[in-house]
């Protein structure tokens, strides 16, 4: 009887043991298919980004000790603009499945790009032309059921990703790069100049700027101000100019956004930055921001660049390597021209607010971190032409390439067709 109850009992003790053994075996392949199903979901957002017209999904895919399926279909919600996808992913390990359903963004397409606010952006009176797409991440009032917004295609209210950016040497290769910090030696302001390996070139320009800086002690800032033919050409001239460009080299970029040499007024100065009343053409990149956070997502948000003001009062801008101007608060007087036909090029903006109060004509593209507001007539015509010479890192980041991101809107589990 002993022997019997003993046998018994391991045999009780056995099935609760394997009982309990293949139920954390099927919660294992439970959790296991979970991830499953929740990995094709990713990984289709994924290709999404690749080419938002994807719409394979794809079935019995092995991966670890089971498998993923994934359908996508087109659908829509109410009341929210944008294109979207219901992507279903079931994943599955042994004789268990889950499954995961997501409503996405389908990313929008940065093809014909002429404008991007990441921000809002106001046009109160005058016409706004784009001769391509503009798309505001946040809100926009184009006057009245966006009246104001004469050609091109407007979207908004979804967020579009542009190219991160840099404004050190080493980010324009081929370029001539000339970087103006000012100081104060004894009563007399001046600035440094120096080249693309940090190396103080000063003397070998026969120049210290002293003729176009000033010092606001009311605004804390120093005041570079290039306004005239004469002023222009001594500094901007490709061939005899201060900031020349030297044999070999494609363009020449000048980069004022440094922070100054000593006091005043200290090392979280910005400066301002006037350019106008000449009928010359500027070839070269101007500068006039500087980076300070420390991460690359920093570099999309503007409150991590520090910049004075940048004037711009009737200028024609022709860059050669296509990047225009790139700039912290920004305001354009004048009738000005951003790029051309044969040479047009990126404003990339970093301020919080900038505003246009003169005509404004652009060929390439314009990009603004904060917001804007408009009061001037504007026309901008996007030209793929200044990707072929912006610099590699731009034009691989550019939106019809990486076109922005793919965010899910909706996302639950549902009932998976076996186990679990």
């Amino acid at each position: 009887m002993f022997v019997f109850a003993l046998i018994v009992g391991g045999m009780a003790l056995f099935a609760t043991a394997s009982y309990e053994s293949k139920h954390a075996l099927r919660d294992y392949d439970s959790a296991e298919a979970f991830y499953l199903a929740d990995s094709a979901i990713e990984r289709a957002r994924a290709m999404l980004l690749e080419d938002r017209a994807w719409r394979d999904g794809w079935n019995d895919v092995a991966l670890d000790r089971g498998t993923y399926d994934l359908a996508i279909a087109d659908t829509t919600l109410a009341g929210r603009p944008g294109s979207f996808v219901r992507l279903t992913g079931t994943g599955t390990v042994n004789q268990t499945s889950r499954r995961v359903t997501a409503v996405a963004e389908v990313p929008p397409a940065g093809l014909n790009l002429g404008l991007l606010g990441m921000d809002d952006a106001v046009s109160l009176f005058n016409p706004f032309c784009v001769n391509g797409r503009a798309h505001i991440n946040g809100w926009c009032f184009f006057g009245f059921r966006n009246r104001n917004f004469r050609c091109g295609t407007l979207t908004n209210g979804f967020d579009l990703t542009p190219p991160h950016l840099y404004v050190d040497a080493d980010h324009f290769p081929g370029a001539t790069y000339y970087e103006v910090r000012p100081t104060k030696t004894g009563t007399v302001h001046n600035a440094r100049i120096f080249d693309a390996d940090g190396v103080d070139i000063t003397t070998s320009r026969g120049d210290s700027l002293t003729s176009v800086l000033t010092y606001s002690s009311l605004l804390g800032s120093y005041i570079y101000t290039f306004s005239g033919n004469t002023a222009v050409d001594r500094y901007f001239d490709e061939t005899t100019g201060v900031f020349r460009r030297a044999a070999g080299d494609s363009s020449v970029v000048v980069n004022f956004g440094g922070a100054p040499l000593n006091n005043p007024p200290g090392p979280n100065a910005v400066h301002q930055l006037f350019i106008g009343n000449t009928s010359r053409i500027i070839r070269a990149t101007i500068i006039n921001t500087r980076f300070t956070g420390i991460t690359v997502e920093q570099r999309l948000q503007h409150g991590n660049w520090r910049a004075g003001l940048t004037i711009i009062d009737g200028v024609t801008f022709a860059p050669r390597n296509g990047m225009t101007l790139i700039c912290g608060m920004f305001h354009s007087f004048g009738t000005s021209n951003y790029g051309n036909a044969n040479y047009p090029g990126l404003v990339y903006i970093t301020g919080f607010l900038n505003s246009f109060w003169g005509n404004l004509n652009a060929r390439g593209s314009i990009i603004m971190m904060g917001d804007f507001v408009s009061l001037a007539d504007v026309t901008i015509t996007y030209d793929p032409l200044m990707l072929d010479r912006m610099p590699d890192y731009m034009e691989e980041e550019w939106p019809d390439r990486v076109s922005g991101s793919s965010r899910i809107i909706t996302w639950r589990e549902v009932s998976a067709p076996t186990g679990g």
